[in-house]
């Protein structure tokens, strides 16, 4: 499938013309963004899977469901830290990429309160909740083109990521959790419906 636009060379071409980002209406709703594991705090008790954890091993998630308590792990100063600083990336990579969209057609629906899109994994009559980080949408006719995902990653990462690109024609396969957190997102309700 062609891309629609190019969301990469967009935001190059975003990032050589300083300015204002004219898609951030509400500077607030960024900052609660970017503290929300601040305030938040830990999810305690049993949850249900959400769309984020899916490939995570089928023990992992069944202790997840049950309120197992975690392994010894608490979320301590460098885990709020990691959080805000991957919340942040996503902030502004969408704030540009929204701003960048200007005009050409399609606009970012994300991040703002009440805009998230929520998304519906249905699995054997379980509802698995999610969201994206962003959809593209036509502006003609508000019909979603694509889910947006933005995750940060290390420079080691990054390059493993590229040199599957280049091998094997993705950057991720079955074997990693980012891979089944893609496809529960293409295949919600939600996006089937778009």
């Amino acid at each position: 499938m062609t891309p629609v636009v190019d969301l990469l060379a967009l935001l190059r071409a975003r990032a050589t013309r300083p300015g204002a980002l004219r898609a951030v209406a509400d500077e607030c709703a960024l900052m609660q963004h970017l503290f929300r594991q601040w305030e938040e705090g830990q999810r305690t008790g049993p949850q249900l899977p959400r769309i984020s954890r899916l490939g995570a091993c089928a023990r992992q998630l069944g202790y997840y469901a049950q309120g197992a308590p975690r392994d010894g792990k608490e979320v301590d100063l460098r885990a709020l830290l990691t959080w805000a600083t991957g919340d942040a990336i996503e902030v502004v990579v969408a704030a540009a990429l929204a701003d960048a969209l200007i005009g050409t057609g399609y606009s970012l629906l994300c991040w703002a309160p009440g805009t998230q899109a929520r998304l519906t994994l249905r699995v054997g009559g379980l509802d698995v909740p999610g969201h994206p980080d962003g959809v593209l949408v036509e502006d003609a006719t508000s019909r979603w083109v694509a889910l947006l995902s933005i995750k940060s990653r290390s420079s080691y990462g990054f390059a493993d990521d590229e040199k599957n690109l280049a091998e094997r024609g993705a950057p991720w396969g079955p074997d990693e959790s980012i891979w089944w957190q893609t496809q529960g997102s293409l295949w919600s309700e939600e996006a089937q419906a778009h």
